[in-house]
């Protein structure tokens, strides 16, 4: 069974490789990462100002971090 420590260490992990590979978050802030119990459909959330404003973007994985999706924004 895995820990609770090794699951966070995880998570941390994920969000790392993840913000360090996607050039859209420039300018990013408040980083959030959240995950199934497994681990295998990871989401994540940040906001990022476009020059003008904050807006809201999201990413998800369904290969437990190792791919992403496009991010998209959420809020106008």
């Amino acid at each position: 069974m895995i820990s609770k420590f090794s699951k966070l260490f995880f998570l941390i992990f994920i969000a790392t490789l993840f913000l360090s590979k996607v050039e859209s978050l420039e300018n990013a802030k408040n980083p959030q990462i959240i995950s199934d119990v497994d681990g295998m459909h990871v989401y994540a959330i940040w906001a990022r100002s476009n020059g003008v404003e904050d807006v809201i973007q999201v990413s998800s994985s369904n290969s437990f971090g190792s791919s992403w999706s496009t991010p998209i924004t959420i809020s106008n």
